[in-house]
């Protein structure tokens, strides 16, 4: 009995602790002092906190329940040990308290997560990777957008997990990059950075800045334009801006004037209606001897196209150049 009355003594002393200034015997004086030298957040940065797991773990002693101690980390810290809200919270994307969302908020500040996951987030004093969920690596593409399943970076799904195409985040992400007209790259609209924390890639403002490429801005020959208001590319090169000069051709039998021009068309990202070869340059395109349809062009772009108007090699079109049989 006399035993059984000492450990409840203690345990209300443990638990006391946590809820009242003073400090159980086991710990250091300034225990719950934040900032102090001897403040459980400083020893736990300095020595790990797998010492607490000795105490308050559960059966796995990976769960800061209580434990041995009786006392939960809970106790004191309404997210956990971690600081972290419940873990359904934590990881729905649903959820006000979702990780990502507050990272949205935050302007993408891990220095609390690197606190205890470690600078590289992969453990830490903590010892819990971030990767052990993020499968592809925390630096991957597909961590914040795009779809780790399939390793594709861009939307349908955003850093707010939206997929309506009708947001400018999401837009036509999806015709673009999957065409079977042309290869488009990530680079003929975004600054794509080799490392998630280079500067200029995370931003307070969550929006994806358009940088044209080399090819969207016809190897810097004219100045393409996106308006984010209404969410319209004008005066882009995969879009009918080009004009081949005939002083620059080695086809100058082709041409009916100075310049071969397309059709300066501005589309709408977030529209729905569907473009056509026409939608672009006319056909034959202004300035081109004859009067071919679209299954006469592979007489002299056969390489690009065949006799029934079917692109056959998508690399050798909107590339920036002429490509002739």
């Amino acid at each position: 009995m006399k035993y059984k009355l000492l450990q409840l003594i203690f345990l209300v002393l443990i638990y006391s602790a946590c809820n009242e200034p003073a400090n159980p015997p086991i710990h250091p004086d300034e225990w719950n002092i934040s900032g102090t030298e001897n403040s459980h957040p400083e020893k736990i940065a300095e020595s790990g906190i797998v010492v607490c797991k000795d105490c308050h773990g559960g059966s796995e002693k990976n769960d800061y329940f209580g434990g041995t101690s009786g006392v939960s980390c809970y106790d004191c810290h309404a997210g956990g040990p971690s600081g972290h809200p419940g873990i359904y919270a934590w990881i729905s994307p649903d959820s006000a308290e979702y990780h990502g969302r507050i990272f949205w908020e935050n302007g993408w500040d891990f220095s609390n997560c690197q606190q205890c996951h470690g600078l590289d987030l992969a453990g830490g004093v903590v010892e819990s990777s971030c990767n052990t969920c993020h499968t592809s690596g925390i630096g991957s593409c597909t961590t914040c957008h795009g779809d780790q399943d399939t390793n594709l970076a861009y939307p349908p799904k955003d850093i707010h997990n939206n997929t309506d195409s009708t947001l400018v985040s999401i837009g036509a992400h999806r015709s673009h990059m999957e065409t079977e007209i042309a290869t488009v790259r990530c680079e003929e609209c975004h600054l794509v950075p080799g490392d998630y924390l280079d500067e200029g890639h995370l931003g307070a403002d969550n929006i994806a800045e358009i940088t044209f490429g080399t090819v969207a801005s016809d190897s810097g020959a004219i100045s393409p334009t996106w308006d984010r208001s209404d969410a319209s590319c004008n005066t882009v090169y995969c879009h009918g801006s080009f004009s081949f000069a005939k002083s620059e051709s080695s086809a100058s039998w082709a041409y009916l004037y100075d310049f071969i021009t397309g059709i300066d068309t501005l589309v709408t990202w977030t529209g729905t209606a569907e473009l056509n070869c026409s939608s672009c340059h006319q056909l034959p395109p202004q300035g081109h001897i004859g009067e071919n349809t679209q299954t006469q062009c592979s007489s002299c772009h056969g390489s690009m196209i065949d006799e029934n108007g079917n692109i056959i090699d998508k690399t050798k079109h909107i590339n920036g150049q002429i490509d002739l049989n």
